[in-house]
């Protein structure tokens, strides 16, 4: 069998965060999930995560500040993140790219989207 790719979802939208893990594990990802930003970075440092999915806008540390950790650690630098969020201005776009993300979604995303995303991690390895 081979092996999955193992995905951390990030989102604080309980509902939105389960129809994430339901889609990618249905698309044979291997799901984490979080709710909020420091519970992700503990995961990140215990587990072997090839992948990130995160919303932005999210309470007490957003997915920028997430993002921002992500990218200036030496050990998660490297790791894929996809932006999904409802908000797709400009700003926030351009910002998170800059960032380092290897792409934004707005929500919702549908199960066709997830061929844009798995060519996006095949991409970056």
């Amino acid at each position: 069998m081979d092996k999955k790719t193992k995905c951390l979802v990030v989102d604080d939208e309980k509902h939105f965060l389960l129809y994430l893990k339901i889609l990618f594990e249905h698309n044979g990802y291997e799901v984490i999930s979080s709710s909020n930003v420091d519970e992700a970075l503990h995961i990140v440092k215990e587990e072997d995560i090839e992948f990130i999915v995160s919303d932005i806008h999210m309470p007490v540390k957003d997915g920028f500040q997430f993002l921002s950790e992500l990218k200036n650690n030496k050990e998660t630098k490297e790791i894929p993140v996809l932006i999904v969020s409802s908000d797709d201005s400009r700003d926030v776009v351009n910002r998170v790219m800059e960032m380092g993300a290897i792409g934004f979604m707005r929500k919702p995303v549908l199960q066709h989207h997830l061929k844009k995303v798995s060519e996006m991690i095949a991409h970056q390895n």
